[in-house]
């Protein structure tokens, strides 16, 4: 369920196609699929083989949050042929970018980065070919 990048497609209007396919109420519809999507970690985890897979020489980490962590650093860091690439990864559906993590993308992409919020591998590794000049970012 919600493994790829899909054009066109809309996370939102996910929740209305599951109510009136299933015949559920719209709450009814939200706990169906809170249950059935793979939380972030999922998400993160593929984006970051995607990354590898197509960037072998690609540094990358997973981004530590807690009570001392600065917020709103996006959740996957990596360089690329001595580029700096955030990516922010939300959960398809519910996933909602914070004020600060707003913040922390337009600071990183004016300071000559580039940062991004991403849900599907096909998502992030487009960002590194727009800006590396081999194709199109779909996002």
């Amino acid at each position: 369920m919600l493994e790829h990048y899909e054009a066109g497609w809309k996370d939102r209007d996910y929740i209305a196609e599951v109510q009136k396919e299933r015949g559920i109420t719209k709450a009814q519809a939200v706990k169906w699929l809170r249950e059935r999507i793979p939380p972030e970690r999922y998400f993160q985890k593929k984006i970051m083989d995607a990354l590898h897979e197509e960037y072998p020489d690609t540094y990358i980490v997973k981004v530590s949050q807690g009570a001392y962590s600065i917020g709103g650093i996006p959740d996957i860091m990596c360089i690329v042929r001595g580029q700096y690439f955030g990516f922010e990864v939300k959960r398809p559906v519910f996933g909602e970018v914070s004020s600060l993590q707003e913040l922390a993308i337009r600071k990183i992409n004016a300071s000559g980065g580039t940062a991004a919020v991403v849900t599907y591998p096909e998502e992030a590794v487009s960002v590194l070919k727009w800006r590396f000049g081999e194709g199109k970012l779909i996002l």
